[in-house]
């Protein structure tokens, strides 16, 4: 239930950050007229609870069913569904802390102007980015395809779904392709400069030199220790709760499922400590 309620949270905040995406067809200053509307309602301390707290606890249970499993056989669309969920950190991890996570350190004011221009100035960035809006519009689909095939009313609706799912991330990525092109063209005739590399090393900072370049060293480190920690989340499967292949079995994946806890609770990305009982009840 608690991982349903969560992928719930999760799907409507991408849906409607593709949709603010898809207005990149319109102008670049469309995206940031919705993006002042929507801003405000996941950046405020609620949304950022909801919206973070989501994202972790869906992750950790993701990754918990997957230490439990005796096997990795499985259907192919469970495989489909693990593949894309585990390689989501991977492409999230910069972009979060890229904008996000820079916006609270660096004190910047991310926007569309100065996140796509980035971005089109970074070729891995270019890669990754579309990248990352297949993949986790794909593993959104998964996941609710397989919530609600049981359901009368849903199998009623795919003529509707169906056309819904194709053009939600093709308008996002036309957006996203039109936003750049439009930015490219501004800083042809010199009124938009286009910002070399992505991320916030791309961002200027109110701070102090050196209160910035303290504040890009705190960033770069929690951006390395986000890595080290899913890193190692992963390698631990192979002492999931099996005791022909570890004598430690679920006591070692739950130490491990603490750890992590509270590695996030100390950066600050959940309100308070809570037990791997509280995820389950």
């Amino acid at each position: 239930m608690l991982r349903n309620v969560t992928g719930l949270v999760l799907a409507v905040y991408i849906a409607t950050h593709l949709f603010n995406h898809a207005l990149g067809v319109i102008s670049i200053d469309a995206q940031d007229g919705l993006l002042e509307v929507l801003a405000p309602v996941w950046q405020s301390v609620p949304g950022t609870v909801v919206l973070y707290g989501s994202l972790i606890v869906h992750a950790l249970l993701g990754l918990y069913a997957l230490w439990v499993r005796k096997t990795l056989r499985m259907p192919t669309w469970e495989l489909a569904q693990l593949v894309f969920g585990l390689a989501v950190p991977l492409l999230l991890i910069p972009h979060v802390f890229g904008t996000r996570v820079a916006q609270a350190l660096l004190e910047t004011n991310p926007t569309y102007h100065t996140v796509v221009a980035s971005i089109w100035a970074s070729p891995m960035a270019m890669v990754r980015q579309p990248l990352l809006v297949v993949i986790v519009w794909i593993h959104l689909l998964i996941g609710l395809h397989y919530w609600l095939r049981l359901r009368s009313r849903y199998r009623h609706a795919l003529r509707v779904f169906y056309p819904v799912a194709v053009v939600v991330p093709l308008l996002a990525l036309l957006g996203f392709w039109g936003a750049g092109i439009e930015l490219r063209e501004l800083a042809a005739v010199g009124e938009e400069t286009v910002t070399q590399g992505y991320g916030p090393s791309a961002t200027a900072s109110p701070l102090s030199r050196e209160d910035e370049a303290r504040a890009r060293a705190r960033l770069a480190s929690r951006e390395r220790k986000a890595y080290e920690i899913y890193a190692g989340l992963l390698a631990s499967r192979k002492a999931a709760g099996n005791p022909e292949m570890n004598p430690f079995g679920v006591a070692e994946n739950r130490r491990n499922l603490e750890v992590a806890i509270d590695c996030v609770y100390r950066q600050r990305m959940i309100p308070r400590r809570f037990t791997v009982e509280d995820l389950f009840n």
